[in-house]
């Protein structure tokens, strides 16, 4: 099990970096700025925009749940009927979690509901504010249970591919895209070639779009 470690990044907020594989959970030029780009502006809000109000989301690498509260975050907002699955093979420690959260700052969420939220425990579904569903699962992504077109919006957020090779296989993304229903989204900070054309075999119309700071290009791949 990796063994993590809270550093600052270039927008003053925290990610994880574990020495193990040299590898941070977010990017160190702004873990909270990259978040909101890759996964809420081209994702949910992408959704949001084309007038979706009850979105269906997978994360697969849910890590410290940053991409959670943020798209919890707007869902209450914009109030959006939100059902969200989150798949982690690796847990962090709580104490660890409230750290990382205690100085970002979220629109409609506090800190001591933060707080309140990372206690929730793991394989239940949970019902929060009246319009959102909430299940974390603690397994590897192999052995999840990939549903029939269920999902309008995939998040990935594994490591590099480098680093996690076998997150990054072709048969996991064949299981989204069948997960996925048509016109369904997926979006990551990945843009390598080789991943975007494993997408475009598999049947995905491949969007490549503008990274966060100091990132070139992110991915959208859109289900047809």
């Amino acid at each position: 099990m990796y063994k993590p470690e809270l550093i600052t990044t270039q927008d003053g907020s925290k990610t994880l970096y574990i020495p193990d594989i040299n590898e941070s959970y977010h990017s160190k030029f702004g873990a909270f700025t990259e978040s909101k780009h890759v996964y809420i502006k081209n994702g949910i809000n992408y959704l949001y925009e084309k007038e979706k109000q009850n979105i269906t989301i997978l994360e697969i690498g849910y890590g410290t749940g940053l991409n959670w509260f943020l798209t919890l975050d707007f869902a209450l907002k914009n109030s959006i009927q939100l059902d969200y699955e989150a798949v982690e093979k690796f847990l962090i420690p709580n104490e660890i979690l409230k750290e990382f959260y205690e100085k970002l700052y979220f629109e409609i969420l506090n800190l001591n509901t933060i707080k309140y939220l990372i206690s929730l425990p793991w394989n239940t579904k949970h019902e929060l504010f009246n319009q959102i569903n909430f299940l974390k699962i603690l397994c590897d992504v192999q052995n999840f249970n990939f549903k029939y077109q269920k999902y309008d919006l995939v998040y990935y957020d594994a490591f590099a591919p480098n680093k996690q090779p076998e997150m990054w296989c072709q048969d996991i993304f064949e299981k989204i895209f069948f997960s996925l229903k048509k016109d369904g989204i997926l979006v990551t900070y990945c843009a390598k070639g080789d991943f975007k054309r494993t997408l475009k075999k598999i049947g995905f119309k491949v969007e490549s779009l503008p990274g966060p700071p100091y990132k070139k290009e992110m991915t959208r791949a859109i289900k047809i």
